[in-house]
């Protein structure tokens, strides 16, 4: 049966070339496989110069990813009016692409990149209560679907009130293939935002009571850290070929978040043989770091890991659990979501 091809309006607030974390990498999975079997216009901050990324049509509204939400609803409508679905995700597309969808009559989803809830008070202490009611209101949105990466998202999301006969959970693939088997070296990696949300702050404090064991650290900083300890080496952005390869030469891939949607950096390492030391609650082998656990006795683990000839061994299990994760299962149950909308 030949597949039905649809217009496809999908809204972010950031895209490629420009770049933040995970969201981006797995929306960009996303739309250049949709955009093999549909017409595909992504609509996102930015310099309105840049028309096309890895042959995707984009539109970009001169605005700070932040402000998004109250400056893409004119371009929504404009475009939306030709298109089959429209496409928004957390958090800052999601209201305009709400209100387009009543004013158009368009069946609309929401990929839901965030559901932290009360996590967010130990993230940005009072502050955190604007995050959570910000969560709420995205909830309660008419939006025909919520997309989770995640059971655990899903959970959290239902937390802050979202219906639940709306949501399906939809796990994101991974590509195995880029991976390659590399000798593994003696090293504890961390990719992510040095933020207190990926716990940043305790990697730091594992590595100064591991001052033998090297750690590596990859991502933008966007918390102040005044000196690393010697033994870390901070890389900051660097090019997808430097971090396969570091993935892939890594013992240990350690990731101490507070709040995730799912980790797809995770994902990554176990897709390069690296044991896992984290608190996301995926299935993995390693260490799964419980509430209850001191900084000094994740240090122990780490230091146990490093030092075990097991260790390697986890990592090839680890590869074999990630296998599960297929783009193709994920571009076939995204593709009868929306043509179960389409024929509503």
């Amino acid at each position: 049966m030949r597949k039905k091809s649809m217009k496809l309006l999908i809204i972010h607030e950031i895209f490629y070339p420009e770049f933040s974390g995970g969201a981006e990498k797995i929306l960009l999975e996303i739309a250049s496989r949709l955009r093999k079997e549909h017409k595909i216009v992504l609509i996102t901050s930015g310099n309105p110069s840049i028309k096309y990324f890895n042959k995707i049509r984009t539109v970009r509204v001169p605005v700070h990813r932040m402000l998004l939400n109250i400056f893409a609803l004119p371009y929504i409508l404009a475009y939306g009016k030709k298109f089959d679905v429209l496409i928004g995700n957390t958090y800052h597309s999601a209201l305009p692409v709400a209100i387009a969808s009543l004013l158009l009559k368009k069946p609309a989803i929401c990929i839901v990149h965030g559901a932290y809830g009360k996590k967010w008070l130990e993230m940005k202490g009072f502050m955190g209560l604007a995050a959570i009611l910000f969560e709420k209101i995205i909830f309660k949105l008419p939006f025909s679907r919520f997309v989770f990466f995640s059971n655990f998202a899903l959970h959290s999301a239902m937390k802050l009130g979202v219906n639940r006969k709306k949501c399906i959970t939809i796990p994101p693939g991974i590509d195995i293939k880029k991976f390659k088997r590399r000798k593994k070296e003696r090293f504890v990696l961390f990719v992510g935002r040095l933020e207190k949300q990926k716990g940043i702050d305790m990697v730091i404090k594992v590595a100064e009571i591991l001052p033998s064991v090297k750690f590596i650290i990859v991502g933008k900083m966007r918390e102040k850290i005044n000196e690393f300890p010697k033994n870390v080496q901070w890389r900051g952005f660097i090019s997808e070929k430097e971090l396969t390869r570091l993935y892939e030469s890594a013992l240990i891939f350690f990731l101490p978040s507070r709040a995730e949607t799912l980790g797809y950096s995770i994902l990554e390492a176990m897709a390069a043989r690296c044991a896992i030391v984290s608190s996301v609650p995926l299935t993995f082998y390693g260490y799964k770091i419980q509430n209850k656990d001191k900084v000094e006795d994740i240090a122990r683990k780490i230091k146990e890991m490093i030092e075990s000839k097991k260790t390697r061994k986890l990592g090839e299990k680890n590869r074999r659990i990630v296998k599960n994760y297929t783009w193709r299962n994920f571009i076939a149950t995204f593709n009868k979501l929306i043509n179960s909308l389409t024929k509503k």
